[in-house]
């Protein structure tokens, strides 16, 4: 294989902001080893054609439309399968690459070093007139990131069908099969992607995602990572780290959510439950038995308090905890999980005219799989 770069870029509903992402492509120092697929996840606006023409001379470019909507994983496993080169990175249809020699850094540390599978950098959030709002790590994002293929295919890492937070279980199957001296991933302290923040976008439209789908997104992704990462890494301390810091983020998003977004409570709980049986539950080893026996009241403030101090998770301001963890816990263990009690869940979210409405944009911009809370045959939406 060569040293070209897949670059693929999922659309939806992108014809505004897509050409902004080009231009940052066709001006990479590395523009000639780069192999651009877009994937249309099945835009009712249409296809891309009109946005693609004035870079196909300086950008080899392929336009896949998918013929029904995927979501933004499915659209990025799409483009991965239908690709072939060495290494592949993702950038969203409304993200731009930071530097002309963004990709040609990330790259560089690659090929020089055998045992990295994957290498990112900084993510620079730019607000709607272009002003720096903060920079991060990006550690769950696919933007910023180039991928050794080789190693994605030995592991079989590929989306599943979560639609939120798809990124995050991704990454966390990367991190936690690198977890060795032979595979290994790393971070550089460069400014690799511009994240432009669209109001309209999938996970900011009306500042609902924070609060409806996020936290599935999280629960669904870490099931499937762990399950995937234990096939091949059945005694991984890390994987079992991973397990009990997902249900301590679990319990303090469930907290804030039921404080600042009350509607979502019981969804969110039902998914708190569905992670405990599922993954706590199932790989509970002597380490979390010790965990649990040192509860204590003030045990509660501690888990904020140290997610407050890596920018995760943070109590709104003059609020306390809705239930301890030790409580939380205890109704973790004495309520059983019934696969099927969501669907009463949104049934009965469905009734509110706010709610259904919210739900059906969660199918109308791709967050959902259209008819996700169908049970039946009956649309509960």
């Amino acid at each position: 294989m060569s040293e070209r770069i897949d670059v693929i870029v999922p659309a939806h509903r992108a014809h505004g902001t897509i050409d902004r992402t080009l231009e940052s492509l066709a001006v990479q120092s590395i523009a000639g080893d780069l192999d651009v697929i877009i994937v249309d996840d099945d835009c009712p606006e249409g296809d891309y054609r009109d946005a693609v023409a004035p870079f196909l001379s300086c950008l080899d470019i392929k336009l896949m439309r998918l013929p029904e909507n995927l979501g933004p994983g499915g659209a990025r496993q799409a483009g991965i399968d239908a690709s072939g080169n060495s290494f592949f990175t993702c950038i969203d249809a409304d993200d731009s690459f930071a530097e002309p020699s963004s990709l040609e850094i990330l790259r560089s540390v690659m090929t020089e070093n055998n045992a990295a599978q994957r290498c990112g950098g900084e993510l620079v959030f730019l607000d709607e007139s272009g002003n720096v709002i903060r920079q991060s790590g990006g550690g769950v994002s696919m933007d910023g990131k180039i991928y050794r293929r080789s190693f994605i295919e030995r592991y079989g890492i590929r989306f599943n069908d979560t639609r939120a937070n798809e990124d995050f279980g991704y990454n966390l199957a990367v991190d936690l099969l690198c977890d060795n001296e032979a595979e290994r991933t790393c971070t550089l302290p460069n400014a690799v992607v511009n994240v432009h923040m669209n109001p309209g976008s999938i996970t900011n439209y009306g500042g609902n995602f924070e609060w409806d789908q996020r936290l599935c997104g999280i629960i669904d992704s870490t099931i499937w990572a762990v399950e995937l990462a234990r096939k091949y890494r059945p005694d991984s301390d890390e994987v079992r780290r991973q397990v009990l810091r997902v249900l301590l983020i679990t319990y303090c998003y469930w907290n804030i959510i039921a404080i600042k977004a009350p509607e979502y409570a019981d969804q969110a709980w039902e998914y708190a439950k569905k992670y405990y049986h599922l993954c706590y539950r199932r790989r509970y080893v002597p380490a979390f038995a010790s965990m649990e026996e040192k509860l204590r009241p003030e045990t509660t403030k501690d888990i904020f308090d140290v997610f407050e101090k890596q920018g995760s998770f943070a109590l709104p301001e003059g609020h306390e905890p809705l239930i301890s963890f030790d409580e939380f816990l205890g109704r973790m263990k004495t309520e059983e999980y019934d696969p099927d009690h969501i669907y009463d869940v949104w049934e009965e979210m469905a009734r509110q005219p706010e709610m259904r409405a919210r739900m059906k944009m969660n199918e109308e911009s791709g967050v959902c799989r259209r008819g996700y809370a169908v049970r039946n045959g009956e649309d509960n939406v």
